[in-house]
This record gives C-alpha cells, structure tokens and sequence, in this order.
C-alpha cells in the first residue's frame, strides 16, 4: 500500500497526513465509556478473580506492571533462557515400535515415555531424544534419559539413595512434577509453590547425600501441565523461572533459569466432545511457547476417551510445526515481555506462590506436607472453588458447558489414582447429558416473545444452558405476542418462553393452557 504515489511508509516513519488520527485518550475516559457501556456498572466488574486472590483486570496499564528485572535471556530468567527454539515433543505410554518411528517421521524432537523402562529395541537407530519417566536405572544407550520424581510414590531412605545414584549420571535425570497438583485442581499458584517446595527437597536431600549443590540445578528439569488459559499458561511459565531463581539465589547457588517440559492438561478435556479438545491443545502449545517451555508435549484431542489414535497424535504434533513454521514462534525470546497484563499477572502469580511456599516449608516442606495429607487437603479446596465456577459457568468450558452439542457414545479411560485425585471438569456435566440421553423426552422449545433486543439475549442463555444438559433444543420466534406464540410450539413437551421480568407473567398466563393441552409436561 502506497501514499502519495511513493514507497510505502517504513516503520518509524511519521505518520501520513492523509491517515486519520484519533484524539488522545486517557484512563479516566475509558473507563466513563465502558461505564455507559455497561449501563452504569463499574468497570472494575470485568476484572476477572483467579483463585487464589489473583485477579486479572480487563485493562492493565504501566502501574500493573512490574518494572523490568533483566534483559531476556539472563538471571532471574522471567523473560525466558535465551533464544532456544523449543522441542516439538510427544509423550506415550508404553508405546511400541511403530508409534514412535511415525512419530519421528513426522517431525518429534523428544519422546517422553511413561510406563516402560527403556530398551534398546524401543529406541536404538531414532533420530530422537528420550525422558523415560520412570526409576530404572538407564542402560548405556545414547540421547537417553530417566528422570525420577521420589515424590511421586513414597520418599523414604531408600528413594533418596537411589535419586542420588541417578543424578551422578548425565543429563536431567531429576524430575519435579508439577502436573499431578495441577491435575487434582490446584491453582497455578499451587503448582508453582510445589515446584519450589519439591525443587527445595530435592536439592536438600540430594546435598545431604555427598552430591555438590551447585552441580544440582544443572540436573533438574520441572514438568508443568497447562490448560486452555492462555494468560495464566504463559504467566505460570514466566514465574516458574523466576520464582526458581529466587530459590538457587537464597542457597547462594547459580543457575541457568528453570528447564521446563509443558504438558497439555487433562482435568478440562471432554470426552463427549473430542473435537473441543483441538482448541484446548492448540492455546496450550501457543502459552506453552510463549512462556519459553523447552519442550512442549501437545495432548491427542481423543485421548480421554481410550489410547489416542494415529490421527490425534498427527494433529498433536501438526500443532507445534504450523506454531514454529507458519507463526514463527520461537524466533523471539519472551514475546509477551512488556505486555503489562502479562508482566502484571506474572508478578502476582510469582507472589502469591510464594507466599504458599512459605507455609510449605514452615510445616516441614513437601515431602512431609504430602505424607500427612496437608497439601491434599490445600489442593483439594482449590478444586473444590473450580468444580462450583464449572458447575456455575463462570469457567467455561467449550463442549462442556458451553456450546454442547449431541451426545455422542464415548467413556473416559480409567487411571489409578495417587495421594492427588485427579479432578475432571467435565464429568458433572458430562454424566448430566448421558442421562440425558437415556430420557424417553429430549426435545425442548425456547419460545420467545417480544422485541428482539429484549429478549434474544435471555433465549441465547435458555438455549445454551439445556443444551449442555443434554437437550435437543429448537428455537422459535421472537414473536410479537402470546398470541402469535401459542401456534408455534404447540407440540413440543418441554417449553422455555423467554419474555422481559414485565411481561413474562402475563405472557406464560397466556401460553400455559394450551400449550398443556397440546401435551407441553413442562
């Protein structure tokens, strides 16, 4: 596009004469106009409540920020290691031959395995690196690495011999895994106080044990799980680096920012509605680049509802080429660095999380805190505050309870529970649609009547909620009067009329009658 005939205007450039402008706008403006738009409310009601005491507002500006603490790339490393282009990974259970090699072929970087101990069957002549999530001591194969987490089963004596008999080999053979808090409910700040609570215990254990500290940070990697928030994915990454650093430096040790494997999250994931999970994979892989995960592990979309498929799998990885080689993330380091809604969320979430940590390691830190049940209990409110916004929708879930659409016939594969409970967002909702389904009358009419303005937003949420209980849902009208509704939905056995708070008793007065006479039960 061109100005006056000549080249087009470089970046720096003045802007054009011929270009509108806009008049200079201030805080104080804003917020009078979202106040009018809002018919009076404060527009301090669109702040948005993480759990917590973390808060999100809907517009931050330079005084929600924290001022910068480093340059990308350097110590404390909250806008990320430096420029390392993350590995597009793909985590398997038990996988066989087969799945990996097509998983290579189609661009995996590392495979994280669960379940099996490695063999030079499953991974000799794979151009690939390997984190086996598991105890057994690693065989003299090359680009192979078992990680522990001796919080994951019971940390006695034992468990820390054996840690430490691990972390005198190569490579990041210490786990800190965050993903199983995360999974049972927890906040972010949750997750991010057992990162520096376990960390804490690892390196504690580890020094008592005749290893050097300072060799340690070299050997830990943290696995984080992420869900479709976007602001709050990226913010945790940001502050998990941060927060790590905080720690290495009240030890009097160094480091080099926190590693950090992301992993899509399961607890939000639907089984009825697969497809959704396409989106919740896709803001996971973007947050978890974003906020400068080394390796980022996309969940196959149908994996709730059995072993993922060929396809799934496909799609999990096509997901991280289109983000590297289409949207060229990873050419930047800490792309979000400035964003003031950012840079702000991540200082409170940083806060707030330490705060927590705090409490940990006065009650004797994480291994003792899990032993005796106390973190159970903290996550265990956490999940209990997102099961109520779910069941409210104040935390939507596309699929789930928003948006739904006809029960399909899928089961959620059942795994073994650990000192965590694995929370699932979706199964209240989900069992409400299956019975649902199984009713002799799933057929519901939202009848509306009156002006369109006034109404079409009570039938929106009148449709929406009995389709995410498992209704099939017509809607009619609006219509101008009773008169012209009763025809409409005469045959129908279940009956929503939406109509203004004045006109609504006059209205179902009207329709009531006939609409019984002509078989309406509700």
């Amino acid at each position: 596009m061109t100005h006056d005939g000549g080249a087009p205007p470089m970046y720096g450039d003045p802007m054009p004469e011929s270009q509108p402008r806009f008049d200079a706008a201030d805080l104080a403006s804003w917020r009078a106009k979202v106040t009018a738009d809002l018919s009076g409310r404060d527009p301090d009601s669109l702040t948005r409540r993480l759990l917590d005491g973390v808060s999100l507002p809907a517009l931050s500006t330079a005084e929600d920020a924290p001022p910068p603490r480093s340059a990308p790339g350097a110590a404390p490393f909250t806008r990320g290691r430096g420029l390392d282009v993350w590995r597009v990974g793909q985590a398997l259970h038990r996988p066989e031959r087969a799945r990996v090699e097509r998983a290579v072929r189609e661009g995996a970087e590392q495979i994280w395995v669960s379940g099996a101990p490695p063999s030079p069957g499953l991974v000799e002549g794979l151009d690939v690196d390997w984190v086996f999530e598991t105890d057994a001591r690693a065989p003299a194969l090359e680009r192979v690495t078992c990680a522990m987490d001796p919080l994951a089963g019971d940390a006695d004596d034992g468990t820390w011999t054996q840690l430490a008999e691990a972390a005198r080999a190569s490579g990041r053979t210490l786990l800190v895994d965050c993903r199983p808090t995360h999974e049972a409910g927890g906040s972010a700040a949750l997750e991010l106080a057992w990162l520096c609570a376990a960390g804490l215990e690892q390196l504690r254990q580890l020094s008592e044990r005749d290893l050097a500290l300072h060799t340690l940070p070299a050997k830990l990697r943290f696995a984080l799980a992420l869900d479709a928030d976007l602001f709050v994915g990226i913010a945790k990454l940001r502050a998990a680096r941060l927060l790590w650093s905080k720690v290495l430096r009240a030890l009097g040790v160094d480091g080099d920012g926190a590693w950090i494997d992301a992993f899509g999250s399961s607890r939000g994931l639907s089984v009825l509605e697969p497809h959704t999970n396409l989106l919740r994979g896709t803001t996971m892989a973007f947050a978890a680049v974003v906020g400068g995960a080394q390796a980022v592990h996309v969940t196959a979309f149908d994996a709730p509802t059995g072993a993922p498929s060929e396809g799934a799998e496909h799609l999990a990885r096509n997901t991280q080429h289109l983000l590297r080689h289409e949207s060229h993330l990873g050419h930047v380091v800490d792309p979000a660095g400035g964003s003031y809604a950012i840079e702000g969320l991540t200082e409170r979430l940083a806060r707030a999380a330490w705060s927590v940590f705090q409490e940990l390691e006065h009650l004797g830190g994480a291994a003792r805190s899990l032993k005796d049940g106390g973190w159970a209990e903290r996550v265990e409110a956490s999940a209990a505050e997102r099961r109520d916004a779910v069941a409210e929708r104040t935390r939507g879930l596309i699929g789930v309870n928003r948006y739904a659409g006809p029960v399909r016939p899928a089961e959620r594969e059942e795994t073994e529970a650990g000192p965590l409970r694995p929370l699932t967002e979706a199964a209240p909702f989900e069992a409400l649609r299956r019975r649902a389904a199984a009713a002799p009358t799933r057929r519901a009419v939202v009848l509306g009547v009156g002006e369109v303005r006034a109404i079409k937003p009570r039938m929106d949420f009148a449709r929406e909620a009995l389709e995410v209980g498992g209704f099939e849902v017509e809607v009619l009208g609006p219509v101008a009067s009773a008169a012209d509704a009763g025809a409409l939905a005469a045959s129908a056995p279940i009956v929503c009329v939406c109509a203004t708070d004045d006109d609504t008793e006059a209205v179902v007065g009207a329709l009531a009658p006939g609409l019984r006479e002509a078989g309406a039960r509700a």
